[in-house]
């Protein structure tokens, strides 16, 4: 009888703390609604501006979250901090939904899709047999253990099945597809990227119609062409990537069905969504009316099995997250070894797969769901969950870096970076032989990294380095302040540089200068990145301005907000309107 109570007790001490962690989660979540679908759900639209999704809400999220977090699947649950012994439970939860959505931001949301994109370029074009799987791959291989085959999808060779989302850039390749070879189309082609479909003009005339939207591009199924893993059909093939984190393969398909959905609910188990096939309709993760939600579902379950259980050479993800929520969320550590489970199988990739894809665009992802849900300041927490973790309080400051250990000097060169989109530059010494040699961190980006449309180098610039050593030699200046002729501190332009005014617009605009450089000096290249300008530079834009507020031509000036009270707002709108055109 006192086994039972107790058993009674912790499970209801257990229920009490889940309940009380996802009402916390949900309320500090709610708050930032209006923020995470306008600033964090974001995709990258054809003309490079940032927008909101159109597939991915707030909403949803939520939904899932009360799901996989009381629910679960098959004794997993979506981690909210129900194990930690005081109030600061939920801040665990929200760094562990921060490295989710840090990973689904990289993943899918960027691009607003839910279905996988075709996007391995084989010869210069896309095989229509991507659907079968990238990079070598093959989806429908994908195969359970042992002790799970049993919960594996069937491969049905008859299944026809079009993806509902796609890439939107000029001449993008259609939706992926699978269906059956047949005696009229034995086999497939590829999508011909550069063909200009709209031609009304031509007799008979054409058009783009073979997805909305399209401006470009064709298939051509004249000939078999192979993908990298050398199929020239799709029979078979529809198991490709599919909701935020792309769950492919029959044995993830398979196991949301035996868990979720029909499977479960025809052999007698709990479902939560037994009119819901996985086997027989993959395709419902992305076009699900009903339920919206399971796009996000299909990604925390894949984060519930992959990542939250992960223990592998010394690195455990529970004791890891908890480290970094006590330790005052520092680094970049954390962030990068979440980054390799996902991307590559592995905490310190390269591990057998390649090296990590994106590393930087995760982290600042991380950085920047954090700065939403904390406020840039996130709680000091102390140690106080179940595992056994070195918990090292330090400073609250927001994701500080870890500072570097070795030496530097006055040389710059590149760190060829495995994944050129990550590369930067560095002055680390001793120096690796055989590397170009710069004496500035910006020359050494322009001409190591140019065209880079990551801006992973030149975002890493700092105008004055700081020495770690003795011997350290200070690199080159980035860029030289132009000179002026001094001017009289009575004149009318002296009184102008000195009023309040002129000052509170000059320190605004100081303060983002390296913002305006990176951010807002672009141009486009052939290759279709932005990159920063070699023409228009910060300090010359500055010392124009002073200039032409401060002595103008003609007894014209260039307008300042001189004539009101807290005028620099209204001249920076002037410059902002100057700066658009």
């Amino acid at each position: 009888m006192k086994i039972i109570l107790i058993l009674g007790m912790t499970l209801l001490y257990v229920t009490t703390c889940s309940g009380l962690s996802i009402n916390k989660i949900n309320s500090e979540m709610d708050r930032l609604e209006n923020d995470i679908d306008s600033k964090l759900f974001l995709y990258e639209t054809p003309s490079f501006q940032w927008v909101p999704s159109t597939v991915y809400k707030y909403a949803d999220f939520r939904e899932s979250l009360y799901v996989m977090a009381t629910e679960g699947v098959a004794g997993k649950k979506f981690y909210i901090g129900e194990d930690v012994t005081n109030t600061n439970g939920h801040v665990y939860g929200l760094v562990n939904i921060a490295a989710f959505l840090a990973q689904s931001m990289k993943e899918t949301i960027k691009y607003d899709a839910c279905d996988e994109n075709s996007w391995d370029l084989v010869g210069g074009k896309y095989p229509l047999s991507n659907a079968c799987g990238q990079l070598g791959q093959s989806y429908q291989d994908y195969h359970c253990s042992e002790g799970e085959k049993h919960m594996e999808c069937p491969v049905d060779p008859t299944m026809s099945i079009t993806a509902v989302s796609h890439a939107k850039w000029y001449g993008a390749p259609a939706p992926l597809y699978c269906g059956p070879k047949t005696d009229e189309q034995p086999h497939s082609g590829f999508w011909d990227y550069g063909y200009e479909c709209n031609k009304g003009w031509a007799n008979p005339p054409e058009t783009c119609d073979v997805y909305e939207g399209q401006k470009a591009g064709k298939f051509d199924q004249s000939r078999p062409y192979a993908s990298t893993a050398g199929r020239t059909d799709v029979e078979g093939c529809c198991w490709w990537g599919r909701g935020v984190i792309q769950t492919s393969g029959i044995c993830n398909f398979g196991k949301l069905n035996y868990y979720l959905g029909a499977r479960a609910a025809e052999e007698g188990r709990d479902s939560k969504y037994p009119s819901v096939d996985f086997c027989k309709d993959p395709e419902i993760i992305c076009s699900s009316s009903e339920y919206k939600e399971l796009k996000w579902v299909a990604g925390m379950f894949y984060w519930m099995e992959s990542v939250q259980p992960y223990n592998e050479g010394g690195w455990k993800y529970t004791d890891e997250l908890a480290k970094f929520v006590e330790g005052g969320m520092q680094g970049t550590s954390f962030i990068d070894a979440v980054s390799g489970i996902v991307n590559r199988g592995c905490h310190n990739p390269p591990c057998g797969t390649g090296a990590l894809d994106g590393g930087h665009e995760r982290s600042t992802n991380f950085k920047k769901v954090l700065d939403t849900m904390f406020a840039g300041s996130p709680p000091v927490v102390s140690g106080s969950t179940t595992s056994s973790h070195l918990g090292n309080p330090s400073s609250p400051s927001l994701f500080s870096p870890d500072l570097p250990s070795q030496t530097t000097g006055d040389k710059w060169y590149p760190d060829y970076n495995g994944n050129w989109a990550e590369g930067k530059c560095i002055n680390v010494y001793p120096a690796p032989s055989g590397r170009p040699h710069y004496v500035s961190q910006s020359e050494c980006c322009a001409k190591a990294y140019g065209g880079q449309a990551s801006g992973v180098c030149v975002g890493l610039i700092e105008e004055t380095p700081s020495s770690t050593g003795p011997g350290f030699i200070a690199a080159a200046s980035i860029t030289s302040q132009p000179t002026r002729k001094p001017v009289s501190p009575s004149s009318e332009a002296g009184l102008i540089l000195n009023s309040d005014k002129f000052v509170a617009m000059d320190e605004t605009l100081q303060a983002v200068k390296d913002d305006i450089d990176t951010k807002l000096f672009l141009y486009e290249t052939p290759s279709f990145q932005w990159v920063p300008s070699t023409v228009y530079k910060y300090a010359d834009f500055r010392e124009s301005l002073y200039v032409m507020a401060t002595e103008g031509v003609a007894g014209k000036k260039f307008y300042i907000g001189e004539d009101v009270t807290n005028g620099h707002v209204y001249g920076l709108v002037n410059i902002a309107a100057f700066l658009a055109q």
